[in-house]
């Protein structure tokens, strides 16, 4: 112990000469001396941290909560770096905050995303992307870029993503504050954050509405006006409902997806398949939740060909192996994505303009799908059926879904510019000089659509569009300024279609039908 101790120390605090390193009586003599006295120091602090422990012992005890939040996946600096905001906003006052925070007019609206888990990154991609349409300067705070999206944004969004500490000394400076997945491993944070009552607009995405059980929870949504987007408008109709009452793609993980059940029909019926030219792609890591087991890809299968696997692919191969696909199988292993909780499948369907294989509850759960970009599979069959009756589809008819597809792509992004509009409300959106008109150098809310994109979206002269209504001449995106649980109960309502990890929703110029 004593050597490993001395030996990054050098050869002469070891007791060494110079002289070949020989030693000496001396040096010797010195090293024995030195060992005992770091002998008894140790000694002296091994009582001294037992007689600690003995005294204090609840008080070195593994903390609950601590131990909660790394369950979560959710890194204890958070936690440290949340406790900073104060200080950091008393600076800031100090110092002077911009003027224009909460209404900007001369400059471009500063929006902040927030992405404090390791997963979500495509949900935050496609945010960035409508954000920047919308003229706002976007600054993205992750934990980290593993699979490297950034390039993937790098066309349009040149600035890359920021480590997440970075936040916590520029939250100050955001006219809107979005967050990414909510609640999970932010809520702290934007706890810490609406206590200083900052004039910035707070928009959180919903995953999974189960969490706005927690009462805390939704008595932040209510008392400070949080604007709620959920990924598909079944997730936004159960959120609503909580607040009232108070390939394959993804994980190979059976708490996900139905794998279990495919290879087995896959082993059973082998030669079946292989005479049929079948191949299955698997895109996703193998892993799975507490008290899940893990499913083994068959090797039987991947030896013969009916079978391959893709994990932890960049995005950008991720997608293409995704497009090279004829269809996407979603395979959910419970109802529980058609009634409460959202599936990525959906968004990377959109992304990858690959056609989903849906059925009818699909389509009334994500009533945003039509049944032009969709393999519509309406006589009873199972996951690896329902994939051979799509390779049977004549090559036109399979081509024709794509193109339906990407017509729909198209229309969810138009509605999601309008969405986002409306929910900012004009104080916090682009605002234009108007160069002609009654309004001539005024500066205006600036409304965009995908077909005109930097034109104004309604009246010309930088007029806001009317209201549904067309009674007060208001623009659509003028909003209140009063919190309250109506306000939250609408805001649940809202429904941002985010492809890669979400979908749509109401707020759009071309509503889509709902099927029965």
């Amino acid at each position: 112990m004593v050597a490993g101790w001395l030996r990054p120390l050098g050869s002469r605090a070891a007791g060494y000469g110079s002289a070949g390193n020989t030693p000496t009586a001396a040096a010797a003599a010195r090293r024995r001396s030195l060992a005992r006295s770091l002998r008894t120091l140790l000694a002296a602090a091994a009582l001294g941290v037992a007689a600690l422990l003995l005294l204090n012992g609840p008080i070195l005890g593994p903390d609950p909560t601590l131990v909660a939040w790394s369950l979560k996946g959710c890194p204890v600096k958070i936690l440290e770096l949340t406790t900073t905001i104060k200080a950091q906003y008393k600076a800031a006052v100090q110092a002077g905050l911009d003027p224009e925070l909460g209404n900007p007019t001369y400059r471009k609206p500063k929006t902040a995303i927030l992405n404090f888990v390791r997963y979500h990154t495509e949900v935050v991609a496609v945010t960035v992307y409508h954000f920047v349409k919308l003229r706002h300067n976007v600054t993205v705070f992750t934990r980290d870029d593993p699979l490297n999206m950034g390039d993937v944004l790098n066309p349009y969004f040149w600035k890359g993503f920021r480590k997440f500490e970075r936040f916590f000394e520029h939250f100050h400076e955001y006219d809107n504050i979005v967050v990414a997945t909510f609640p999970t491993c932010h809520d702290p944070t934007l706890r810490a954050l609406l206590s200083l009552r900052l004039p910035q607009r707070y928009i959180a995405l919903v995953h999974n509405p189960e969490y706005l059980n927690n009462t805390q929870l939704s008595s932040m949504v209510r008392d400070h006006d949080i604007r709620l987007l959920a990924i598909s408008p079944h997730v936004g109709k159960a959120a609503r409902q909580v607040l009232e009452d108070q390939g394959i793609q993804g994980k190979i993980d059976p708490a996900r997806r139905n794998y279990r059940t495919i290879f087995a029909e896959m082993l059973a019926h082998k030669d079946h398949l292989l005479a049929q030219n079948f191949s299955l792609t698997i895109l996703g890591k193998g892993g799975g939740r507490r008290d899940s087991s893990i499913v083994e890809v068959p090797q039987e299968l991947v030896d013969a060909g009916l079978l391959k696997q893709y994990a932890s692919l960049p995005f950008q191969e991720y997608y293409e192996v995704l497009h090279s696909c004829i269809a996407l199988a979603p395979a959910f292993a419970s109802d529980a994505y058609y009634v409460n909780k959202g599936s990525s499948s959906i968004g990377a369907s959109l992304i990858s303009g690959t056609p989903l294989i849906a059925h009818r509850y699909m389509l009334k759960a994500y009533n945003f799908l039509e049944e032009a970009a969709v393999f519509l599979s309406d006589e009873p069959m199972s996951d690896v059926e329902a994939m051979l009756w799509v390779l049977s589809q004549p090559p036109e008819a399979r081509e024709a879904k794509r193109v339906g597809l990407a017509a729909l792509r198209a229309e969810m992004y138009d509605r999601n510019l309008q969405v986002l509009q409306r929910m900012l409300g004009e104080e916090y959106m682009y605002k234009h000089k108007v160069n002609y008109g009654k309004h001539k150098g005024e500066y205006r809310p600036m409304y965009i659509d995908m077909d005109t994109p930097t034109k104004y979206f309604g009246q010309l002269g930088g007029q806001s569009p009317p209201t549904e209504e067309g009674a007060d001449g208001e623009g659509r995106g003028s909003s209140s300024s009063e919190g309250g649980a109506d306000d939250a109960f609408e805001d649940a309502r809202q429904v941002l279609l985010l492809p890669g990890g979400g979908s749509g929703g109401e707020g759009g110029q071309r509503l889509r039908r709902d099927p029965r």
